[in-house]
């Protein structure tokens, strides 16, 4: 490709489905607090493991020094588990890393399928059980969110109590989803298509099951990256299993603007009121003001439009060997902090 970069590391060798190798990069323009030049490796070797066994396995045999970050490859309590039962204390140690990568089920509101009425949204929405998501996908490793952090200030309180998210008012909020599909003329259900990045399965089968329960009927469409970003720039999908990795509400413009201001968005709309949150958030002048927009937006885009579901927000378990050292934790995401310069090996 030709890329340029000023990083620690440059790109030695690619070998697709075996491994990326980066070796340091001598003219690095960083030092650390004492003058030494960074970085302190000579070099990292990213193994490409396909499945999740296939790397845990090459960190208890030592082939890895640590297991990856990304979705799909996040331990999950039982992984964690088999991992620390195979090292004696002190040999390895758990990192849990902050996230900011928001999951919902984006709705493609604009084309002609039965997700342009907002009641079937709206039924979507009530009829998820969230929790049961979270224990089924990631063994309890997450928790339920609305477009923000429910522990962030930018989130409307006490919205994981309300209807869809709350885990005690499920019961009723199936039956209102089935009262709505009714008025909205599919009492015996429907077809949709349902995009799913193919790293994506784990999350999107168990969505597909519960909505099966609904008496929708799931067309689950496993495609690669290339596949899916072309095809969210054509609006080619009914519904798509989406990702927004923000830590301020003005970051949602590129996820959820309107077809008009941004083809990128995951979610299809031409909602004009959505682009003038992110004007009025660009000109408010204090904290308390973006944080009484945000609360706005959130409840105009994900309760009452329902342009999309959101259902959860991942937390990041990662385990490394005690002889790595330096490995920066990332305060808000685990895509942060990764360009390894501080990192080095005590052995």
């Amino acid at each position: 490709v030709g890329l340029i970069g000023l990083g620690p590391f440059y790109l030695q060798e690619y070998r697709p489905g075996s491994v990326i190798e980066v070796r340091r990069f001598d003219q690095y323009y960083m030092t650390d607090e004492n003058g030494n030049q960074l970085p302190y490796l000579d070099g990292i070797d990213f193994y490409i493991t396909p499945d999740q066994s296939g790397m845990d396995t090459a960190f208890r045999t030592g082939r890895l020094d640590a297991t990856a970050r990304g979705g799909g490859f996040q331990l999950t309590p039982e992984r964690e588990e088999a991992i620390l039962s195979s090292f004696s204390p002190g040999e390895v140690t758990i990192v849990e890393m902050g996230q900011s990568s928001f999951i919902p089920l984006a709705f493609n509101s604009i084309r002609e399928s039965p997700v342009k009425d907002v009641r079937v949204r709206r039924a979507i929405h009530l009829w998820l059980d969230r929790e049961e998501l979270i224990q089924v996908t990631f063994g309890g490793f997450a928790k339920r969110v609305g477009m923000f952090d429910p522990d962030t200030l930018w989130a409307t309180p006490g919205l994981m109590d309300t209807p869809g998210w709350s885990t005690e008012t499920k019961a009723a909020d199936r039956e209102q989803a089935k009262a709505l599909l009714a008025e909205a003329g599919y009492p015996d259900g429907f077809d949709l298509e349902y995009m799913c990045r193919r790293l994506w399965v784990h999350m999107c089968e168990p969505v597909a099951g519960q909505l099966e329960a609904l008496g929708i009927s799931v067309d689950l469409q496993l495609v690669d990256d290339a596949t899916r970003a072309s095809r969210i720039l054509e609006g080619s999908f009914d519904m798509q299993h989406g990702g927004a990795t923000v830590a301020l509400p003005s970051q949602y413009y590129s996820t959820i603007a309107s077809v008009s201001t941004n083809a990128a968005a995951g979610p299809k709309h031409d909602d004009p009121k959505v682009d003038e949150f992110f004007v009025r958030l660009a000109a408010a002048a204090t904290i308390e003001e973006r944080v009484e927009i945000a609360r706005e937006m959130e409840v105009y885009f994900a309760v009452e439009n329902v342009y999309s579901a959101p259902l959860y927000t991942e937390n990041t378990h990662t385990v490394i060997r005690d002889y790595v050292k330096g490995m920066q934790v990332p305060v808000d995401n685990y895509r942060r902090n990764l360009d390894f310069a501080t990192v080095w090996l005590d052995k």
